[in-house]
C-alpha cells in the first residue's frame, strides 16, 4: 500500500509543477504571485516525499533546492504585502 501512495504523491507533485509552468507560460499566472509559489511549493513537497521514499538522492537534492527557492520567494512576497 505505501508504494502506491507514494507513487500517487509523486504524480500529483509532477502535475503541480506542470500546471504551474503552463499557467506562467500562458501568462495566466504571474511568476511573482503567491499562487504560483504555492503551486510550486506543493509540487516540490510532493516530489521530495516521493524522492525520499524511493531513495533517489539526485532527485532529493533537486527538489530540496526547489523547495528552498520557493519558500524564499513565498516569504518575500508575503513580507512585501505587509
Amino acid at each position: 500500500m505505501p508504494d502506491i501512495l507514494f507513487e500517487v504523491i509523486g504524480w500529483i507533485g509532477s502535475g503541480f509543477l506542470i500546471i504551474a509552468y503552463v499557467l506562467v507560460s500562458s501568462r495566466k499566472l504571474n511568476p511573482e504571485s503567491s499562487g504560483y509559489q504555492l503551486i510550486n511549493l506543493s509540487g516540490a513537497i510532493c516530489l521530495l516525499a516521493y524522492a525520499i521514499y524511493t531513495s533517489a538522492y539526485p532527485f532529493i537534492l533537486v527538489n530540496f533546492i526547489w523547495l528552498i527557492i520557493g519558500l524564499t520567494f513565498f516569504v518575500k512576497i508575503y513580507m512585501n504585502k505587509k
